[in-house]
Order: structure tokens, then C-alpha cells, then sequence
């Protein structure tokens, strides 16, 4: 039986197509997963760090496999055989491979420790999202997913009225200056030790 090359073409481009689609989608998901994490890790700079990191290695890999997908369908077009695309394709996944990140190590945290307070912003959507989530439950809605939680979270902050903000600071201050306390509490019994 033999197959017209061109509808051959043609289902490979659509194949392609879809692909792209499902990687495009992907890549969505990915930096708002990534954009959530990121606003609840809170104030440490480390775990901000690592969390752009992720980020970045996350874009790398969608990039890399986005060029691949590129790769994959000029050869098609072209018609290129298929060994040399997987010869191609298990070298960039290929773990030796240039591309490839090592992780940075992170120096371990003192467990004793003081932790630092939850900016303002976060400390009320800690608060808001667990009243969101009651009240649609109350209300018999289904729970919505964490980018929607925090896009709410963050519109019920920009209409909060300064007054109500100002008790969020407030709270937020009296916990900061409690945490400096401890802060220097602990530098100071490291040091004597």
C-alpha cells in the first residue's frame, strides 16, 4: 500500500502544530506555577533565588525543546531522514549534554533560627485565602485553582482601604520588630558559643 508523501506532510505538520500547541500551553502553566511559588515564598532571598532559577531552567528547557520541535519541522519540510533526528534529539536530552545545569547548593538554614515575618502583602493573603476558600465552599462553588486565588487575593488588596491596610502594616511592624529582637538574640548566642 503506498501513501501519498504529501498527505504524509501534511499530517506531520498538523502533528507539529499540535505539538507546539500542547508546548505553548505547557510553557503557560509552567511560568504561572512558577509565579505562584515565587509569591509564597515570601521575604528570603535565597528562596527567591532559587525560585528565578527554577524559573530560568524551566524557560531553557521549553526553549530547547521549542528548537527541537523548530528542528523537527524544517526537516520535515525539507525531508530529512529520521535517524539523524533522533541522533539530534537524544543528544540535547542527553544529561552530559552542554546545556545541562548543576543546581547551586544552598548553605543549610539554622533550624534554631528566628523566621522572619510574612511581608504585609502576604501576611493578609495568607489570611484572604483561607477565607476565600471557606466562602466558596460555604457557598457551594467549586475551589478555584492557585492563580485564581491569587489573582482574587491580589484585586481584594488593591480595593482594601488604607485604614485596613494600615492594621495589616501595623501587625506586620510590631512582628518585625519582634523578629529583629530574636534576630540579634541569636547572633549574639552564636557568637558567644
Amino acid at each position: 500500500m503506498t501513501t501519498d508523501p504529501s498527505a504524509k506532510l501534511k499530517a506531520a505538520k498538523n502533528s507539529l502544530v499540535a505539538s507546539l500547541f500542547e508546548l505553548s500551553k505547557s510553557a503557560n502553566q509552567t511560568a504561572s506555577s512558577i509565579v505562584d511559588f515565587y509569591n509564597s515564598v515570601g521575604d528570603d532571598e535565597e528562596e527567591k533565588l532559587e525560585a528565578f532559577t527554577t524559573l530560568t531552567e524551566s524557560l531553557q528547557t521549553l526553549t530547547s525543546a521549542t528548537s527541537n520541535i523548530n528542528e523537527i519541522g524544517m526537516d520535515l519540510i525539507h525531508g530529512t531522514s529520521n535517524d539523524a533526528l533522533k541522533d539530534e534529539t537524544n543528544d540535547a536530552s542527553s544529561p552530559s549534554s552542554s546545556n545541562a545545569h548543576s543546581k547551586k547548593k544552598r548553605a543549610e538554614k539554622d533550624p534554631n533560627a528566628p523566621k522572619k515575618p510574612l511581608t504585609v502583602f502576604f501576611a493578609y493573603s495568607a489570611f484572604a485565602r483561607q477565607q476565600l476558600r471557606a466562602d466558596r465552599e460555604n457557598e457551594g462553588l467549586p475551589p478555584l485553582s492557585s492563580t485564581e486565588i491569587t489573582q482574587e487575593i491580589s484585586k481584594k488588596w488593591k480595593v482594601l482601604d488604607e485604614e485596613e491596610k494600615d492594621k495589616w502594616r501595623a501587625a506586620y511592624n510590631v512582628e518585625l520588630e519582634h523578629y529583629q529582637m530574636e534576630k540579634q538574640k541569636y547572633l549574639e548566642s552564636k557568637k558567644n558559643r
